[in-house]
């Protein structure tokens, strides 16, 4: 006895067979084809430490920012690879919430909100209306330069899935390195981001050095810090370099003056409050981070040079 070919005459279940197959496919190929690359750490001490007391040091890190309310006023000088170099000015203010420090930015005519945390959130002005960013926003670089919201807030901190990777020394400083994977929604909204690699001065407890890896875990861009200055019992980052490695764009970081234990509103930093402007604090309050004398001295040798 022949056996007939079966005939599908209805178009919808023809349809319906079609995806159908073509669900079933893509459960199976999905996994290979759209994991996020995991990089693997690298191996620079030969003494193990367990993820519980490596935690305790990342939390160290994460509560040794600063405590009090404080204003910094700072410089971004822009160093394009290729172009004219250029200054911008900004100043930003800070307080600590038990929700996630909050930092309110201002560059020029720009201001934004920035709330700690593992997951950045962020406002800005736009048309004179109040925005929140996305995660993806906030990771993209603000006023031409090589500065992101994501390089202030520094959510990796709070990362929960991480490696150690050892103790070496950054400009002869003693460095603890770590390699911190983003959350899950966060590599899905990004997938360009793989990690972060960052070393934190094991003395100060500070961040020296922060590379976000790319793709196939490769450095993309850079944070380094290049000078720390203590003020009221605290140590503060003075200057730091942001770089992009792919293009060798390069933006230097310049904090030029601080005021610490302010008085400071907590209703100045909310997203409704962007819209108005927020003054500097007095000037008996400023302490400038940067010495004038060699500003000075220069003016006096030019001075009497064409007496």
């Amino acid at each position: 006895m022949i056996k007939k070919k079966p005939k599908f005459t209805n178009p919808a279940r023809c349809w319906a067979l079609f995806l159908l197959g073509i669900a079933l496919l893509l459960k199976l190929v999905a996994p290979v084809c759209f994991a996020a690359f995991h990089p693997k750490p690298r191996s620079l001490a030969r003494n193990k430490a367990s993820q519980e007391e490596v935690r305790s040091v990342l939390k160290a890190f994460e509560a040794a920012g600063a405590t009090d309310n404080c204003w910094l006023q700072f410089e971004l000088h822009v160093m394009p690879h290729h172009g004219e170099e250029r200054t911008l000015h900004g100043q930003l203010f800070y307080i600590p919430d038990t929700a996630g420090p909050l930092t309110r930015i201002q560059i020029g005519e720009h201001t934004w909100l920035v709330r700690s945390g593992s997951h950045l959130q962020a406002w800005t002005v736009a048309g004179g209306q109040v925005r929140k960013l996305s995660e993806a926003e906030s990771l993209q670089p603000i006023e031409g330069t090589n500065l992101t919201l994501f390089a202030l807030q520094m959510p990796f901190l709070y990362w929960e899935d991480f490696a150690y990777e050892g103790i070496s020394k950054i400009r002869g400083r003693q460095a603890c390195h770590f390699l911190i994977y983003p959350p899950a929604d966060l590599a899905a909204v990004h997938p360009d981001l793989t990690g972060m690699r960052v070393a934190f001065d094991s003395q100060f407890q500070v961040l020296l050095q922060a590379e976000a890896l790319g793709p196939k875990g490769e450095p993309v861009q850079s944070i380094g810090v290049l000078s720390l200055k203590e003020v009221g019992g605290q140590w503060l980052v003075k200057s730091i370099d942001l770089r992009n490695l792919m293009t060798r764009d390069k933006t230097r970081l310049s904090f030029t003056a601080v005021a610490l234990q302010l008085e400071l509103s907590a209703s100045v930093f909310t997203p409704e409050s962007l819209t108005g402007a927020l003054p500097p604090p007095p000037a008996s309050q400023i302490q400038y981070l940067w010495s004038m004398i060699p500003y000075i001295h220069k003016i006096i040798i030019h001075n009497i040079i064409y007496l």
